[in-house]
């Protein structure tokens, strides 16, 4: 197995042995990396490429005040070996000279949004037709609309069915199944299994109370035969990133550092329900994964537990 979309950096999401330790424990072979704007921690993603080169492949970002910044540092993150970029869908727009800097590269795009991409479907497919060489995964569903925008004539048809568009499965959890399946169903007609791919979004998964194995199981209301589920859990990701070594991840430097842009954020534990400090959460996973070394409890039972035991503590037995 193989995972198309998962974050490592500190402290908002943890080093790349809790990710490692994550897919040894279920059998994924190797995982592509990113970050965001809220922990733009590239020299972890580094890091991780280095150490780990058979295991992980690494997507950059462009942070930063201005479009002249941004591009620089997409830039830098490419000449420094990342294997392509993750941008919010609305970046296309406003900044289309990063779209021709990756294409330049031959590098890809992640591309992540929650609206639907009526506006981005054109530039998009533009970066796909100058583009040969390149290819654009869409990140959580790549956006959920109304599923006759990409069904035959569909605002959106032009793109969801281009040969080199892709679309994974990510952020699972967070959505209305009652909106989500419909849109999925549509996916499959009209992507098919051949360019979708299952990403967990490892942590950010666990924030929801949803396990590692349990962003696998979105796909088993289709009832998959083998050679869809391989492609869907495997051989697309293998095709497109990880068919050849990934290049090489010169060693980082702290001018490469660019957490100084780092988009304020807290973590949304239990979607709704909690906020909490990116340090406290790191706390907080750390000793969730001790705990599972004799505990089969998920991370809600866990926080509930430690919250009990700290009230204790404090005011004695309820």
């Amino acid at each position: 197995m193989i995972d198309i979309y998962g974050h490592i950096g500190l402290p908002r999401f943890g080093n790349a042995e809790s990710f490692l330790a994550q897919m040894d424990a279920n059998g994924v072979e190797q995982a592509l990396l990113s970050t965001a704007q809220f922990c733009p921690d590239v020299l972890e993603l580094a890091r991780a490429a280095r150490q780990y080169p058979e295991r992980f492949r690494i997507v950059g970002l462009p942070v930063g005040p201005d479009s002249a910044t941004r591009c620089k540092i997409v830039s830098q993150q490419l000449q420094c070996g990342f294997s392509g970029i993750r941008i919010p869908a609305a970046e296309s727009l406003d900044n289309p000279e990063l779209m021709d800097i990756v294409g330049r590269a031959g590098a890809f795009l992640i591309v992540v949004g929650f609206e639907p991409w009526v506006r981005f479907s054109d530039v998009l497919l533009g970066f796909l037709n100058r583009y040969s060489d390149c290819f654009i995964i869409g990140g959580h569903f790549a956006g959920v609309a109304d599923p006759s925008l990409i069904r035959t004539n569909g605002a959106l048809h032009p793109l969801y069915t281009h040969p080199r568009f892709h679309v994974a499965f990510t952020r699972q959890g967070l959505m209305d199944i009652k909106t989500l399946a419909p849109w999925a169903d549509a996916l499959v007609e009209v992507v098919g299994w051949k360019r979708l791919l299952w990403g967990s979004e490892w942590p950010v998964a666990l924030w929801r109370n949803e396990s590692y194995s349990d962003t696998m199981r979105v796909i088993d209301r289709f009832h998959l035969n083998p050679e869809q589920r391989n492609d869907f859990f495997a051989g697309n990701a293998r095709r497109l990133v990880f068919s050849k070594p990934g290049p090489v991840v010169r060693q980082s430097t702290q001018a490469d550092d660019v957490m100084m842009y780092k988009a304020p954020g807290r973590i949304s534990l239990l979607p709704h329900g909690l906020d909490i400090s990116e340090a406290q959460h790191l706390q907080l996973m750390q000793a969730f994964f001790k705990s599972q070394e004799h505990s089969g409890k998920t991370y809600r039972d866990f926080l509930q537990d430690t919250l009990m035991r700290g009230l204790e503590s404090l005011y004695g037995p309820a």
